[in-house]
């Protein structure tokens, strides 16, 4: 598969491992992005097969002088520079009459001939103009995932079953408004100082099969994408995420539970276990109003968590996360166990730059960190943030795929069946899945740009200079809660110096990395 971040620097990859790498665009003889390719013996590229055909955005220029020829109908072309930069500038045929102002569209790839300079485009839809607010924002949506999750055609199987029913006691705890509910908690009370306590996930894979045409969108999707908190390309269509498979109060879902026995003085007793379920949930709490609960309920919450984070904890957004942290861990020695299943792995932080950073702000030392990604259970990778040997996503299957697979093989395992992935299945998946997170991650911080320059638009913020990149500055602005790379020559800069960044933005220019100019002063 062909991959490349700006159409100059090429590599082929085989199930994640670079196969060839090559500086310039006339070699890859006019492949694309996750073309499924070969290199002959010329050193040239071979298309095997062209990827399937998805949205893509960008900034088609209108007020350039240049066209690109005439459709067989005589709509004019012109030269559309996509949002991600792998991918070289199209030529979009459009009828809008207007050149007054460049517009932010979506197309799609339609051809590309041995005797042509640009790739063809079609034209899907005219979002805006660029730096119109609702254009770009959904601009970005598209670059985070171009694909919409497919509303389900045929329901879902009816809720049946000898599994263990959990109803009294149960209850949710979100942020307001929340209606994909995937987790929720039971309380029993033993004795005075003894309490069984199960949490349970939605248990999408036993609604989900993989024949489905919902599976396989969810797999293409990856994960659910965010703006400013709020879903904007859920993985599951909502019939399915905030009704069918959310653990809504009232409602019976089936779940996965993780039953654990804790004693006030003992702490953990026995060995958790995980087991079907079904579920009723019995109330749904946010993070504030749960401490209007019974006060054995807060204590218990509280004390638990504590032990299992090994420090006091009283805030309830902690508590939940303590229990799916510990969900997943136990979730994550089972997969090493069958030998099976996507973890999650961290490396160490760069030891240099964290240093620099916790002298300037020891708040700023996440800077220093790699974001974590999957790696199949064969990996000798560990979790460097949580001091884990082995950690792995379980605990969200309503809004991440890697979290379906890892539950169906833990239900296997219980059942004592055998899972159909293979190790070559699971390095594919794992490379799929790594590539959409940093599509989402890189639109997600695109978008909080965005934001951040409509919310100040006075062209200066104030940045903290960090250290030197090549031939670039970098410096952190708080107010965007982001770093930037400024072009300078080999200017003295003082770490953790305050400097003022003027900035103007190039309506012409495509992504956001190139259409922000910084200049620095001060």
């Amino acid at each position: 598969m062909l991959t490349t971040k700006n159409y100059l620097d090429f590599q082929i990859l085989d199930r994640g491992s670079v196969v060839a790498e090559w500086k310039g665009a006339e070699k890859a003889n006019r492949a694309l992005p996750e073309d499924k390719v070969c290199l002959r013996e010329d050193g040239t590229v071979e298309i095997l097969e062209r990827a399937p055909k998805k949205p893509l955005v960008g900034v088609l220029q209108l007020t350039s002088k240049y066209m690109y020829g005439m459709t067989s109908h005589g709509v004019p072309m012109y030269c559309c520079q996509p949002m991600n930069k792998g991918y070289p500038s199209f030529r979009v045929a459009c009828k809008e009459r207007d050149r007054s102002q460049n517009l932010l569209v979506s197309f799609q790839f339609e051809s590309w001939e041995a005797d042509s300079e640009l790739p063809r485009g079609s034209l899907l839809k005219i979002l805006g103009v660029v730096e119109d607010p609702a254009a770009e924002a959904e601009a970005l949506a598209i670059l985070s995932c171009p694909w919409s999750a497919p509303r389900p055609e045929s329901g879902v199987p009816l809720i049946n079953g000898d599994r263990t029913l959990l109803s009294t006691g149960t209850f949710n705890i979100d942020p307001v408004g929340c209606k994909d509910i995937d987790d929720v908690i039971t309380l029993e009370k033993l004795t005075d100082d003894s309490v069984r306590l199960w949490i349970t996930i939605a248990d999408v894979s036993e609604m989900l099969d993989p024949s489905r045409k919902e599976f396989v969108a969810a797999e293409k999707i990856g994960a659910t994408s965010y703006q400013g908190g709020f879903a904007i390309r859920p993985m599951l269509h909502k019939d399915l995420s905030e009704k069918a498979f959310s653990l809504l109060p009232g409602e019976t879902r089936y779940g996965l539970a993780l039953r654990i026995d804790w004693n006030k003085g003992k702490g953990f007793i026995g060995k958790p276990m995980f087991e079907p379920v079904l579920v009723i949930n019995q109330i749904s709490y946010t993070y504030e109003n749960i401490l209007m609960a019974e006060q054995w309920i807060l204590d218990t919450l509280s004390s638990v968590a504590s032990d299992m984070a090994g420090r006091k904890i009283t805030d309830s957004h902690e508590w939940v996360e303590q229990l799916m942290l510990f969900y997943n861990r136990q979730a994550a020695l089972i997969l090493r166990e069958v030998g099976g299943g996507l973890l999650r792995v961290h490396d160490q932080p760069m030891l240099e730059k964290q240093a620099v950073l916790k002298t300037i702000d020891p708040g700023l030392q996440h800077l220093a960190y790699q974001a974590a990604a999957y790696a199949p259970v064969t990996t000798t990778k560990t979790h460097y943030g949580l001091s884990l040997e082995s950690y792995c996503h379980c605990t969200s299957p309503i809004r991440r795929f890697a979290d379906i697979i890892n539950q169906q093989i833990i239900k296997n395992w219980l059942e004592k069946k055998s899972f159909a992935y293979s190790d070559e299945r699971f390095e594919l998946l794992t490379d799929w899945l790594n590539r959409r997170q940093r599509q989402i991650a890189a639109a997600e911080r695109d978008y909080i740009l965005l934001k951040a320059i409509q919310i100040s638009p006075q062209n200066s913020v104030e940045a903290t200079f960090l250290w030197r990149e090549g031939e670039k500055n970098v410096y952190y602005v708080s107010s965007w809660q982001t770093t930037i790379r400024v072009q300078e020559k080999s200017l003295e800069r003082t770490a953790g110096g305050k400097y003022t960044v003027q900035y103007y933005c190039d309506r012409t220019k495509a992504s956001w990395k190139e259409r922000m100019i910084y200049r620095v002063t001060g």
